[in-house]
């Protein structure tokens, strides 16, 4: 369906701290409550000067919890998790979508004893492709309009993803905060005729439903008087459209930043069709994993109060230190220093020090009651961090839909929540992993980049040993231990490198001796002279670094290898490396992932991703299409353009489970040149969300 499209004027909404009265509320007049036939008749999407010929609408949906347990939802409906400190707060269906076309906001309810009839009225204009959508969050609110069976087509904008990259140092992104940065330049006029700059201290309607929200303790935003979210949600989608506006303009300023927001675009949709896919459990293997982690944790727990020779909150880290004292280890704790507050009370200590790393070394060091504690917080954190939350989260079907953050570090890394996938235990104990399966028909594929980050570090140093040694084919890591112990890189054990992949990492990270030493269960006297030799046969290691952290210094920000800004946060400039080398190799997954993507669409193939965890791509390929397509896949992946030299792709089978990961010998063969013509010629945005 073809709309007519109309110039904006730039104006924004301006919000105050009235309280919501019945009797005396004044909504503006700009937003409107109206049925799916008057937006039809009514909206006429916005063109921008900076973005000649095209056209755009900005939408924007509020939901609710269907109060349904997660097993009990269907397949065709896809749970989504909004985060509230350490609380996921599910959301399952749209009760109204608000339309602004930059002129007026047009807000529809509708709800599920209607089967959604209004809102799918305006599948037909939302599925027009000559109409550009734009969203804050854009995933959240597709998933929401799928559930509901509304139809959308066409290229997504999402002014989140615009933020980060335009505005990497900002502490927010939310609307308000992009709103009052963009102050002064955009207006709005009252209804007095009165102009008004594009930022009022505080947002009106926002704080309206706020307040009505704790005083009436809403849980369920349907039960906010319409004229409120009318005004609310209308407010939300207008000031996007001005946003939008002011972010996608500094887009335009930086060489290299809209190429890089269309590709953040891009892996958004990706990562949307990953959601809805969701990764099939075991649901009898649950019966067989948390009673065994429920009994480790219990069992693990007596004995460290058998140790301790008393019962105390393992959890806290003065009583632990205090029960480590007691055994006569109080000399090996490191306390920080005290805060001003403590200073002001004559305190000269700080805290005991009892993070990861501290555990870790006085582990090394030996004390028994630290190795079980590790133990139960480890049992701990796999049984309700990841079992139990792994079930709770599961569908009728027996599939969890995670969320991906493709853009949540700031270095652009992704990551994956409700539940959490990548920080889910992958070697020392992968237990968890083993409920992950695929149905009959289907096995999962591990894809992994392989050394990558230890690549990206050889491309920005130009350490010429090492460039050469990848070219040859050699592993990076043996490569490294050969000229740091001075040993032929085929007699390097397995002990030396793995030294030296743990000095890669922590030169990478910022880390020092102490770090290594903990890597490796090596003293710090050796992990530093390990350093050493390390900075002494690979020079140009040590100039890299040290010129990263004069740019960082003198500027602020480092530039990853597809364009984007990492800002500096104080006190952690030494960290620039670490931003330079995870935001590259985080840039050139993502443009992996958007190749492989379109192939598989473009040549009918019924396989897909559906996961990205740390250096890896996991894939779901169908068995009939596995011998053809997994060398293709690998070829694909193989990055072979953005850096000095290749980066290679290790490929497992993921079976029975995906902790039951086996390497497999698969070449990486260049698809026919007509399947990758397909592949440069496939639109992702002509796919519904449907």
């Amino acid at each position: 369906m073809m709309i007519k499209s109309k110039q904006l004027e730039l104006t924004v909404t301006a919000k105050n701290y009235e309280e919501y009265n019945p009797q005396t509320f004044k909504g503006d007049d700009r937003f409107i409550e109206c049925s799916a036939e008057y937006v039809l008749s009514h909206i006429e999407p916005v063109e921008f000067s900076f973005l000649p010929g095209r056209k755009f609408i900005v939408f924007d949906t509020e939901t609710y919890w269907t109060g349904l347990p997660a097993n009990k939802m269907p397949p065709s409906l896809v749970r989504r998790y909004i985060k509230s400190g350490s609380r996921d707060i599910p959301n399952d269906l749209p009760f109204c979508i608000s339309l602004c076309d930059g002129k007026h906001s047009y807000v529809v309810y509708d709800d599920l004893k209607n089967r959604y009839a209004e809102l799918r009225k305006l599948s037909d204009m939302l599925s027009d492709t000559s109409v550009e959508k734009i969203a804050h969050n854009t995933n959240y609110d597709c998933h929401m309009l799928a559930n509901a069976g509304v139809q959308l087509r066409g290229r997504l904008h999402d002014t989140l993803y615009a933020s980060k990259i335009a505005r990497g140092n900002a502490f927010t992104h939310s609307l308000f905060d992009i709103a009052k940065e963009a102050d002064g330049l955009y207006t709005w006029v009252d209804a007095e005729k009165t102009e008004r700059k594009c930022y009022d201290p505080v947002l009106k309607f926002e704080r309206m439903l706020n307040s009505y929200k704790a005083q009436y303790k809403i849980t369920d935003y349907r039960q906010f008087p319409h004229e409120l979210m009318t005004n609310y949600t209308g407010a939300d989608t207008w000031n996007a459209c001005v946003i939008f506006q002011y972010l996608y303009q500094l887009l335009q300023c930086v060489d290299g930043w809209e190429a890089l927001y269309d590709k953040e675009c891009a892996v958004g949709k990706i990562a949307y069709w990953a959601e809805r896919e969701g990764i099939e459990i075991d649901p009898d293997y649950k019966d067989v994993l948390i009673p065994e982690l429920t009994k480790e944790v219990q069992e693990a727990e007596e004995e460290i109060y058998k140790t301790a020779g008393r019962m105390f909150n393992i959890n806290s880290g003065a009583q632990v230190a205090s029960v480590l004292t007691d055994l006569g280890y109080g000399k090996h704790i490191k306390y920080n220093p005290p805060t001003e507050a403590m200073k002001a009370k004559g305190i000269t200590r700080g805290n005991p020090c009892l993070d990861k790393f501290e555990m870790e070394r006085l582990s090394n060091l030996g004390i028994p009651l630290v190795d079980l504690i590790q133990k139960f917080k480890a049992s701990q954190k796999l049984l309700n961090t990841f079992a139990i939350k792994i079930y709770d989260m599961a569908d009728s079907a027996n599939r969890v839909h995670c969320n991906f953050n493709t853009i949540e570090a700031k270095t652009g890394r992704f990551s994956i929540s409700s539940p959490s996938m990548q920080n889910m235990p992958r070697r020392k104990d992968a237990r968890v992993r083993a409920a992950f399966t695929a149905s009959p028909g289907w096995t999962l594929y591990d894809f992994d980049f392989k050394s990558q980050e230890a690549i990206v570090l050889a491309h920005y140093s130009r350490a010429a040993y090492l460039l050469e040694m990848i070219n040859a084919g050699h592993d990076i890591h043996k490569a490294t231990a050969s000229i740091v112990y001075s040993v032929p890189i085929d007699e390097v054990t397995k002990e030396q490198r793995g030294d030296a992949k743990s000095v890669g990492f922590a030169v990478t990270y910022g880390a020092g001796a102490e770090k290594v030493a903990n890597m490796t269960g090596k003293s710090v006297q050796e992990a530093r002279s390990i350093i050493a030799r390390y900075m002494k046969n690979i020079p140009e290691v040590d100039i890299f670094i040290k010129t990263a952290n004069k740019v960082m210094k003198e500027r602020g920000y480092v530039r990853t290898i597809d364009g984007r800004y990492i800002y500096a946060e104080r006190g952690r400039e030494y960290a620039c490396v670490n931003y330079i080398i995870q935001g590259s190799s985080a840039g050139s997954t993502k443009a992996r992932m958007v190749d492989i993507y379109k192939f598989l669409r473009a040549n009918n193939y019924q396989s897909k991703i559906v996961l990205q965890i740390h250096d890896s791509l996991n894939g779901l390929i169908k068995d009939e299409e596995a011998d053809e397509l997994l060398p293709y896949w690998r070829w694909l992946q193989t990055e072979r353009t953005l850096f000095r030299v290749p980066v290679s792709v290790d490929v497992a089978i993921c079976k029975p489970t995906w902790r039951d990961k086996t390497d497999i010998d698969i070449p990486a063969v260049r698809p026919p040149q007509e399947m990758l013509d397909k592949m440069e010629a496939y639109d992702i945005w002509q796919e519904g969300i449907l």
